[in-house]
């Protein structure tokens, strides 16, 4: 029964850093671009930006989705290991794979991906830096929740 628990908390935890991620990310992506929009002095209705959001949360979400899946098959795992080994408070190795793990990931896909960036707001470094941050909000919530289940 401890195997199943162990499975499902490590499953239940991929989900979680995975749906959080998204969810941020795509949101942030999608102000991150519109804020620059406006900086070239385009106006943008309150609407749009509502429009905008919810679309790019409905089909880029996913997109990013499918980059944070193959990051954290590497990244939670390796993450759980470290945080055992050499124990960080709030589950720090967790925070720290999140954010390492997607901005490696950000930098690979621009790399291999026949346009300059695949995703226009990792382009400048604030960008890069604010998307790889969402990594890290979903790895660590994702940690904290793991080690709650190996507690209980």
């Amino acid at each position: 029964m401890q195997s199943y628990k162990s499975w499902r908390s490590h499953l239940v935890s991929l989900l979680l850093a995975l749906l959080l991620t998204a969810l941020l990310g795509s949101v942030l992506q999608s102000l991150l671009n519109l804020r620059a929009l406006t900086a070239l002095a385009v106006d943008i209705p309150v609407s749009d930006w509502l429009t905008t959001i919810i679309y790019d949360v409905l089909h880029f979400a996913p997109v990013l989705a499918a980059l944070v899946l193959a990051t954290d098959l590497l990244a939670l795992p390796l993450a759980a290991i470290l945080q055992r080994r050499w124990p960080l408070p709030l589950q720090g190795w967790w925070w720290l794979a999140g954010i390492v793990g997607l901005a490696l990931t950000f930098r690979l896909v621009d790399a291999l991906a026949p346009m300059p960036t695949f995703i226009a707001a990792t382009r400048d470094t604030a960008g890069w830096l604010l998307m790889s941050a969402c990594g890290s909000v979903g790895a660590g919530v994702a940690g904290c929740y793991w080690q709650r289940q190996q507690e209980s």
